[in-house]
């Protein structure tokens, strides 16, 4: 019992820290607009869940691409 305890408190900061997923892919696509070669480029991400169709991330949704 005392070893689940400790991996719990271990853990738990660890998780604390953590960026959800959403959050890591927002901090790519600000990386990508950051950079030189993207400078004139059109950006545009739609990321939902399969199963229940619920929206998990987007990123300029509404603008049509080529």
């Amino acid at each position: 019992m005392k070893k689940y305890g400790c991996w719990f408190l271990f853990c738990l900061p660890l998780a604390s820290l953590s960026q959800s997923v959403s959050d890591q892919m927002a901090k790519a696509i600000n990386s990508l607009e950051k950079d030189t070669q993207f400078k004139h480029a059109a950006i545009s991400m739609y990321v939902v869940e399969t199963k229940t169709g619920k929206l998990f991330f987007d990123k300029n949704a509404e603008l049509g691409l080529v």
